[in-house]
């Protein structure tokens, strides 16, 4: 299948150059109550991350696996769509790295903090509007590209979380994410990260070198290895309920 939009951008982008600028706008997250929601009972909150090429229902689906008590979960949309795989797929497909936009290596750390702004901006936003406990930090759980952004979340904004939960996650260097580790354990933040033994999308490697960080400046970690490829196994989807379990317990 070909791409005459994307292909039509690429011959026109040396006619006329690209520059970029900041641009405010609205986004969108989905919610996932709890079973037999009961609207007077506060709830914990769980901040999802999906990952790149993917759109919210994927996690919140997952979620539904997660035997945890009176917790709503929310999972925004990445902040820009995939357009390459939008069109494959027909259906919408989001990213927090807008490859598309062909931005310069000059501008992607500020793409990470922008999308991290977003991501901070969603929990201020569901502790205002949704019944649930408004002043406890927040678990954030995010896949693969979702995971890296959950650990520059905690690490910009500690304050908002208390635990990070990263599944395959990614990482790149422009979440200069040794600049902000310090952060997690100041905030005494604690991170359990997995990662499937076969995965062939992001090596386990990436997990093992993150864990070396953060063992390095003394945070709260753990790591599990569990059998698969880039998607949580059914025994990494248990460990996972049973960490936000005892980490939301009141």
């Amino acid at each position: 299948m070909s791409f005459p939009l994307l292909a039509q951008n690429g011959k026109s982008k040396e006619e006329f150059p690209f520059e970029f600028a900041p641009q405010k706008r609205l986004g969108r997250y989905r919610i996932l109550y709890p079973p037999k929601y009961n609207p007077k009972v506060k709830c914990s909150l769980v901040l999802l991350l999906h990952g790149n090429s993917q759109e919210p229902s994927v996690l919140l689906r997952w979620a539904k696996q997660l035997t945890v008590p009176n917790v709503i979960y929310v999972c925004p949309e990445g902040t820009y769509t995939h357009l390459g795989e939008t069109l494959k797929r027909g259906a919408y497909r989001f990213t927090a790295a807008g490859e598309d936009l062909l931005f310069p290596e000059s501008l992607k750390s500020t793409v990470v903090d922008y999308s991290a702004e977003w991501y901070n901006n969603v929990i201020m936003d569901a502790k205002r509007k949704l019944n649930v406990h408004k002043f406890d930090p927040c678990t954030v759980v995010g896949f693969s590209q979702g995971g890296f952004y959950a650990s520059v979340l905690a690490s910009r904004y500690p304050e908002n979380f208390s635990n990070v939960v990263s599944i395959c996650g990614s990482m790149f260097q422009e979440g200069k994410m040794e600049d902000n580790v310090p952060n997690l354990k100041r905030y005494g933040i604690e991170i359990l990260l997995l990662h499937g033994a076969q995965d062939t999308v992001v090596p386990i490697q990436t997990s093992q070198l993150y864990k070396s960080l953060l063992e390095k400046y003394g945070v709260s970690v753990q790591m599990y290895s569990f059998e698969g490829g880039h998607w949580p196994s059914q025994e990494a989807t248990n460990r996972i309920s049973d960490w936000i379990t005892a980490h939301i317990q009141r």
